[in-house]
């Protein structure tokens, strides 16, 4: 999955102050409300900032549901996060939010 890509003058406009576009963003924020973290609180910048952190599998793969429905529901998201602005079926959408919890997600408690 890719996570980055040159960013026109508008898009460069809706990050927030870690450098996120709107959707990831809001993936993220989801992900520290499930084990309620701080948002603002995570270092993103570090290179172990997913170890902050732990959740169950239930908590893993219901954050896995979340963003499936989330990617599938909006193309702009799609866009974002996977570059897939046109039609993305629930399993490619599904696919997308496995690999991002696999390489993103907290670490587990069990």
């Amino acid at each position: 999955m890719q996570m980055a890509r040159k960013k026109s003058a508008p898009e460069r406009a809706r990050t927030d102050k870690n450098g996120f576009g709107t959707h990831l963003a809001a993936v993220l924020k989801e992900m520290c409300r499930r084990v309620k973290a701080k948002y603002a609180g995570i270092d993103f910048k570090s290179q172990d900032w997913f170890r902050a952190h732990k959740w169950t599998r239930e908590q893993e793969h219901s954050f896995e549901d979340w963003m499936t429905d989330y990617l599938y529901k909006d193309r702009s998201a799609r866009h974002e996060l996977l570059e897939l602005s046109t039609y993305a079926n629930k399993a490619r959408c599904r696919k997308a939010s496995q690999e991002f919890t696999f390489m993103y997600g907290w670490s587990l408690s069990d």
